[in-house]
């Protein structure tokens, strides 16, 4: 029985074909049906954690403050604790702040955490909201004032910038901004500030972004895994051929 439909390769080669073509095709329907049902959903993603001992050009720039004032005395990847380093010794006003080489809008959020080292004066953890709107965000300062590690969730809704902070203490705050635009486009300084005749230090660490994946780019990355299943069928069809080809070489008593 084997034999005689070892005389045809395409026997073998249809049905591998067929059986993975089905699942493909089922794979398909599936994703266009989950496209058609949500439009959209959150794809989260790490945006740096200053593992590699330098500051990436491509996702940073190190800015001052927009009203001028001098960059701290320290700043910088520090590459044995793995973060972004700000410092100031001095006791004199001055700010350096990170700025994500990226714009942000509704449905995107950034999360990132802070430790607070050392402080004299009123110093704080600032970032500044640009773009379509300017607010400015005191988020370790005024409002709160500890020394320890802090994490931050800052989440752009329609019309609402939503702020999380988790304090040293575990206290958990939340402040809601009004944005002006329903879907505004918006820039981010997050930073350190020494404060008037202060001293400060502060690093920043483990940066994560999340967006809300469009229809296009769900329907691309659907379209990316269709190709890389018709390149296992076709290794799978090589399978099959060298199989059979084996199979025919072997003896007729032997293959039954």
């Amino acid at each position: 029985m084997i034999r005689e439909k070892l005389k045809d390769n395409n026997f073998y080669k249809l049905w591998v074909t067929q059986f993975i073509m089905n699942k493909l095709y089922l794979f398909l329907a599936m994703g266009l049906l989950s496209t058609s049902i949500v439009s959209a959903v959150q794809v989260c993603q790490t945006y740096d954690v200053f593992s590699s001992g330098s500051l990436d050009s491509g996702k940073w720039e190190v800015r001052q403050d927009v009203e001028g004032q001098p960059l701290t005395d320290e700043y910088g990847i520090d590459p044995v604790l793995e973060n972004f380093h700000i410092q100031q010794n001095e006791l004199s006003d001055k700010r350096t702040y990170l700025f994500p080489t990226r714009t942000f809008t509704t449905g995107d959020v950034l999360e990132y955490d802070f430790d607070a080292v050392s402080k004299e004066g009123v110093p704080g953890q600032m970032t500044l909201l640009t773009g379509d709107q300017y607010i400015r965000i005191g988020i370790m300062g005024d409002v709160v004032n500890e020394l320890g590690d802090y994490h931050i969730k800052i989440e752009f809704q329609e019309n609402n910038l939503h702020l999380e902070r988790i304090t040293p203490s575990n206290t958990t705050l939340i402040d809601n901004l009004a944005l002006s635009n329903a879907n505004g486009t918006y820039e981010l300084y997050i930073g350190a500030y020494s404060g008037s005749n202060g001293g400060v230090h502060i690093d920043l660490d483990n940066f994560y972004i999340c967006h809300e994946q469009t229809l296009e780019e769900r329907v691309a990355e659907l379209e990316q895994r269709v190709d890389v299943l018709e390149n296992r069928t076709s290794i799978l069809e090589s399978l099959v051929d060298s199989i059979v080809n084996f199979l025919k070489s072997l003896p007729k008593g032997f293959s039954r």
